[in-house]
């Protein structure tokens, strides 16, 4: 295989008005959850629902990162809060998980609630 790489003169920049129906379209997942939990609540959400958030979040900070969002000052808090978003719903997997298997650890202590966390 023969890779080429694009000299920096060949590669197109596109304008916030071709970028954005791309965005829309890469965050369409991200916001079918968003709208999900407007309908719903937080302490509906099981593990699974944390990682899908992640792996959604972790695409859209991909296609973003690919295009160069971050180098943008229109973009780049867009990009940085899905990074984030991303990070927090990792955290959230774990105390998830802790809360969910606390009783089986068999501790001498109560049991922790979601609010013990927030």
């Amino acid at each position: 295989m023969d890779y080429q790489i694009k000299s920096i003169t060949e590669i197109k920049e596109i304008t916030e008005k071709e970028f954005a129906p791309m965005v829309t379209k890469a965050a369409t997942d991200f916001f079918r959850f968003f709208n999900y939990l407007r309908k719903n609540n937080w302490e509906s959400l099981v593990k699974k629902n944390y990682s899908d958030l992640a792996q959604i979040c972790h695409g859209l900070e991909c296609f973003l990162d690919d295009h160069g969002a971050r180098e943008n000052k229109g973009w780049t808090f867009f990009a940085e809060l899905i990074a984030s978003m991303r990070n927090l719903a990792i955290a959230a997997y774990t105390l998830r998980h802790v809360l969910d298997r606390q009783p089986d650890y068999h501790c001498k202590q109560k049991l922790f609630t979601i609010e013990d966390f927030v």
